[in-house]
């Protein structure tokens, strides 16, 4: 079937716009899947809570009398009060937002007593503290303001509510004609006026300076005549002053009606149900009804219904004197206005006397629930004219409550990516369909202004080729200051999806809304409330500072991290400076600090680099290390300094979040080389296989020559390598044997001692051509490849070499460290198993062991093989931050290396030596330990 599009509808899923966040639209619209109408019904028991077990079956909906087939009838619960996430400063999030509901509160300041209203907006107020958090909230007084848009910061609405006070008028009067007897007069209802006019106008008459004996007596005396006199004047006078009573009456009516008619035809621009609460004393209405049914067709429109908290004034007021002698029935008169609109509007009254308790305890309970019910519209339904609805619920003891009326409207034109993103950024609540994040940093700029760059994280969005996104800034007014749309370029489905933008403020408070739409039409918005703020350093204005994680691609920029989760073993810190003064510039430092708060200790520290980007502006950058920090919550700071003068601060907090891939490993690829160097094993020096025992070990296994060379040459080169003078090696060659393999191997040691890779390399495969068993020339061909760089073809040549020759410890340790750098940890196991099982003493052995063990996550073993080598080398800083650092790790795993606290004192004793020596991560161990003692036992 074609789609229909619903007015007066709930559950619909687009309501149209034609401007951009900000320009009027017309009335709205609403898209089925099908063609079905969708209306919003509350169904209570006498209790006030809403029954959520109904089915289709249980319900009747007729049009124009005619009964329609229902299709669906959906309860949907609004719950009662529950806490929201926690809210983050430095980003904004829509994950885990609950369904919240549109509340406006409207206080009908003309129908309220000048001064009064106290009880009114005790109610209110109580009210307010039983929504929910995700519940937005709109104010607005009748008429004249003030109006306030709608807003998940509940106490400012309270705050302004808590001023607002009535500004019905009194009327000058000479009489005390009530608001039923003006009525009275008005209606001719002729006993009840002869009565009032007898009431005001008889004393009135006989207090005069003629004598009522006389005029009793004698009709045509001059007595009687002036009474008579008296009395007409005093009756004209009652007249106009009940035509006064009357005629405010009314006009007050009319124009509360008229301003609840356009805050209505308001709020059909915004999509969704919405609840209004009406606060009054009372409402005089004695018209035909075609104000109240403009006022429900409005409602409808605007999906709204109304409540109303209606206050009773006691009859005797101190400030009345002589109060009314038909407060019953006037206060009929007031209560039935306020019962003919919420009856329109789909809803009910509360009287507000002693207390508002009981009626606050009801209202927020008939709030928590309602049922959604969709039904196949008839032809007649289509033709766009409005109809009247009644629904019906077969159970006894319920109430039921639906608006009166719908309308049925043509489908609009498809809407394009631009204002569907209009439509969903003017929309109050907030789009959960899509998970989205942002973060502002306020960075400073050449004049008055500052530059807010907005940074957003989408997950999980289905895009073919690009994504549309927008957002909007709007003051503390709520006037737009910026306002954008562009695409994301994305070529594959899911992942995450990241956006940058740039805008100029003054500044001051602005909130950010973002949202965007995927190929499915799911949707995601988000709100931010941020300070466009720089921190000022003298003349120096300091910039947000700025996380980001180290790209995995090298060479690609960094973007910034918007809830600043890391799961890199480094992250990326970025502030800029600038000064009018430029000079202060050039004495200006940045150090970056990592600590636990944002007052502790630096844990880690860094200076940055500071690049001159124009005289005014420079951008300060470092990279901070992260593989020795545990998960957890951190606080990254910048400090300024001027001539080494402290003057300014910045922070941002961070957590960190190990991948659980790195937990299973110990750490992360990256992260590897950076800990193993620190744990001892080093990169690849040259000198390691050039020093006497290395070389020794090989010049002692030269083959014989091969050809006719003179020996007395060869033996000079390897005496002079033998001790260290590499550049002698040639010249005591002098031209050599060609066919002597033992030439071009010499050759390789002296150019390899000069850092001449590339000749070193050619003269050893030269050698290994000559003499295919030549395994001295196939190691030191590996080292060549490692010295440059080159490290798998470095493993390759040196698991030749062992081929030929497993009597060097050594040769299994460059393997192992090689294949460490090269992120192979269980291949450099196996081979270090194997050396072990050979040398089951060598210390070398036994410390790459533990560090490989380590990184994959075996603690045990590890930590059984560092202890041994601690045995014979205990002073050894990388092997004792190794033995600390394994001890952590399965402490704050809940797995202990040793039982009961004998884990914490192992710590404490390594500790004590790892700070007698350098202990160049004296901070770390001693967060370490702090952790290591906060945290229970298994």
């Amino acid at each position: 079937m074609r789609t229909a599009v619903i007015v007066g509808s709930v559950g619909v899923v687009l309501v149209a716009g034609t401007a951009w966040a900000q320009e009027p639209q017309p009335s709205p619209v609403f898209r089925a899947e099908v063609e079905l109408v969708a209306i919003d019904v509350s169904v209570i028991d006498d209790q006030g809570r809403p029954v959520p077990d109904l089915t289709v079956a249980d319900f009747t909906v007729r049009v124009n009398r005619r009964e329609r087939r229902l299709v669906s009838a959906e309860f949907i619960s609004l719950g009662e009060a529950r806490p929201v996430p926690p809210a983050f400063e430095h980003f904004s999030s829509n994950a885990g937002v609950q369904p919240g509901r549109l509340i406006v509160f409207v206080v009908d300041r003309a129908n309220i007593r000048r001064g009064e209203g106290r009880p009114l907006i005790d109610a209110a107020l109580q009210l307010i503290d039983r929504l929910n958090p995700s519940d937005r909230i709109a104010l607005t007084a009748l008429p004249g303001g003030p109006y306030i848009d709608f807003t998940s910061n509940h106490p400012v609405i309270k705050g302004v509510l808590a001023t607002i006070v009535g500004d019905a008028g009194r009327l000058p009067s000479q009489y005390h004609v009530s608001l039923s007897e003006a009525r009275a007069f008005v209606q001719g209802q002729q006993a009840i006026w002869e009565r009032v006019v007898g009431r005001e106008c008889y004393s009135t008459a006989l207090t005069t300076d003629f004598n009522p004996a006389e005029a009793r007596a004698d009709p045509g005396s001059a007595s009687a005549a002036a009474i008579r006199s008296r009395m007409r004047d005093c009756e004209q006078g009652v007249k106009a002053e009940a035509q006064m009573v009357w005629g405010l009456a009314m006009n007050q009516a009319a124009s509360s009606m008229a301003a609840l008619r356009q805050l209505l035809e308001r709020l059909a621009l915004t999509p969704g149900p919405k609840t209004l609460i009406y606060f009054s004393e009372g409402l005089v209405y004695d018209r035909d009804f075609s104000e109240i049914r403009r006022v429900a067709s409005a409602a409808a429109a605007a999906q709204a219904s109304l409540y109303a908290f209606r206050f009773d004034a006691p009859p005797f007021e101190a400030a009345d004197p002589d109060p009314s002698r038909t407060f019953t029935e006037d206060r009929q008169l007031q209560r039935q206005g306020v019962e003919l609109m919420v009856g329109a509007m789909r809803g009910r009254s509360f009287e507000v006397a002693a207390g508002a308790g009981p009626a606050v305890e009801r209202l927020a309970r008939e709030l928590s629930g309602y049922y959604l019910l969709s039904f196949e519209p008839d032809a007649e339904d289509r033709e766009g004219s409005e109809r009247v609805i009644d629904v019906q619920v077969a159970r006894a003891g319920v109430d039921v409550r639906s608006r009166q009326r719908f309308l049925v409207t043509p489908m609009r034109a498809a809407r394009t990516d631009e204002e569907l993103l209009a439509e969903t950024l003017r929309d109050p609540l907030i789009a959960t369909e899509l998970p989205l994040r942002v973060a502002t940093f306020t960075l400073p700029a050449d004049d008055r202004e500052v530059r807010v760059m907005v940074a957003a994280e989408l997950d999980g969005a289905e895009a073919r080729q690009a994504l549309p996104v927008g957002f909007s800034v709007t003051d503390v007014r709520g006037r737009v200051v910026g306002a954008g749309f562009d695409r994301i370029e994305a070529t594959t489905s899911g992942g995450t999806l990241r956006y940058l933008a740039n805008l100029r403020v003054e500044p001051g408070a602005y909130t950010l809304k973002m949202a965007a739409i995927d190929d499915r039409g799911r949707r995601g918005s988000v709100e931010h409330s941020f300070a466009a703020r720089t921190a000022a350093a003298g003349q120096v204005r300091i910039g947000d500072l700025m996380l980001a994680e180290v790209p995995p691609t090298p060479g690609a920029a960094p973007v910034p991290s918007v809830d600043t989760r890391m799961t890199t073993d480094a992250v990326i810190g970025y502030v800029e400076l600038a000064s009018v003064a430029a000079p202060q510039l050039e004495r200006a430092e940045v150090r970056f600090e990592i600590a636990e708060t944002a007052d502790a200790e630096p844990i880690e520290h860094l200076m940055a680099t500071i690049q001159s980007v124009d005289p005014g502006r420079r951008i300060a950058e470092a990279r901070l290390p992260l593989q020795w920090l545990p998960p957890g919550s951190y606080v990254a700071r910048a400090e300024v300094s001027l001539g080494g003068r402290p003057v300014g601060r910045v922070t941002r907090p961070f957590r960190l979040e190990r991948p659980l891939a790195a937990e299973a490993g110990g750490i992360t690829d990256r992260g590897a080389a950076a800990r193993a160097g620190e744990f001892g094993l080093e990169g690849f020096r040259t000198e390691r296989v050039l020093g006497a025992d290395v070389l020794g070990f090989f010049l002692d296994r030269l083959p014989a020559a091969t050809g006719p060379a003179t020996a007395a040459a060869v033996t000079t080169a390897i005496a002079e390598a033998r001790a260290g003078r590499f550049e002698r090696v040639e010249p005591a060659l002098g031209v050599g044997d060609a066919g002597d393999a033992r030439v071009p191997f010499l050759r390789g040691l002296s150019r390899l001692a000069a850092g001449d890779l590339e000749v070193a390399a050619r003269e050893f495969r030269t050698a290994i051509r000559l003499a295919p068993d030549f395994f001295p020339a196939a190691f030191y061909l590996g080292a060549c490849y490692a010295a440059g760089g080159r490290d798998r073809e470095a493993a390759g040549a040196w698991q030749t070499a062992l081929v030929g020759d497993r009597d060097a410890t050594f040769v299994y340790e460059l393997l192992g460290d090689a294949l460490l750098r090269l992120g192979d940890r269980q291949q450099a196991v196996d081979i270090l198993e194997e050396a072990i099982v050979e040398w089951p003493d060598a210390p070398g052995l036994h410390r790459r062991l533990a560090v490989v063990h380590g990184l994959l996550g075996d603690r045990g073993r590890a930590f059984a093989l560092v202890e041994r080598y601690l045995e014979h080398t205990p002073a050894d800083e990388g092997a004792l931050l190794l033995a600390l650092w394994l001890l952590h790790e399965a402490r704050a795993a809940g797995a202990p290396l040793l039982t009961g606290d004998a884990d914490l004192e192992r710590f404490e004793t390594y500790r004590a030596r790892y700070d007698a020596g350098p202990a160049t991560r004296r901070a770390i161990v001693e967060q370490w330990h702090r952790r290591m003692s906060r945290a229970p036992l298994p």
